[in-house]
């Protein structure tokens, strides 16, 4: 579980995917003056939990309960059909296992193809000893860059040069 602060949630990606998908859903159905959001959350909430998602091919509903939950359609008489609902448990867990499965594989594969497009344009830093290198002062605990106008400071200082190669990700200037 990861955790983020409450006023910096940019840092949880997927919170922050999800609330935009929410605030999207909300903004369709709500009056022009934004009075009744309320009345509309727990409708949403069930629709983003019975949607089957492209990550994990299924609903966050089928992966925690094993089962759609039944909307208001269903209860809505059917001409000439009867559904039938029963089943073994035995059988339950085991599709409930094997949606699982397929869950974790479909978010592996999808995990997989975002590694691919993110790495499509990376380039391996080719950094060695005696080296110029620029740094990020707003990435460090650099003084100027936390007082008053460090909005204006130069988002790059430097150049350093490189006297070790600690690991590929760092280095001592």
């Amino acid at each position: 579980m990861l955790l983020s602060s409450s006023h910096h949630p940019q840092t949880d990606g997927q919170t922050e995917i999800v609330n935009k998908f929410l605030e999207t859903m909300i903004r369709a159905y709500i009056k022009p003056d934004k009075t009744d959001w309320a009345d509309w959350i727990h409708l949403l909430e069930f629709a983003y939990n019975s949607a089957v998602h492209s990550s994990t091919g299924t609903s966050p509903f089928s992966l925690l309960l094993g089962y759609n939950p039944r909307s208001m359609i269903d209860f809505l008489p059917l001409p000439t059909e009867s559904k039938s609902t029963t089943r073994s448990s035995e059988s339950f867990l085991q599709k409930l296992s094997m949606h699982q499965e397929d869950a974790r594989l479909a978010i592996a594969k999808a995990q997989h193809e975002q590694s691919i497009q993110y790495n499509r344009r990376r380039k391996e830093a080719n950094i060695k000893e005696e080296d110029q290198a620029l740094v990020n002062p707003h990435s460090l605990e650099w003084l100027e860059s936390k007082k008053d106008g460090a909005k204006l400071n130069p988002h790059w200082v430097g150049p350093f040069e490189v006297v070790e190669k600690v690991n590929n990700n760092v280095y001592h200037l």
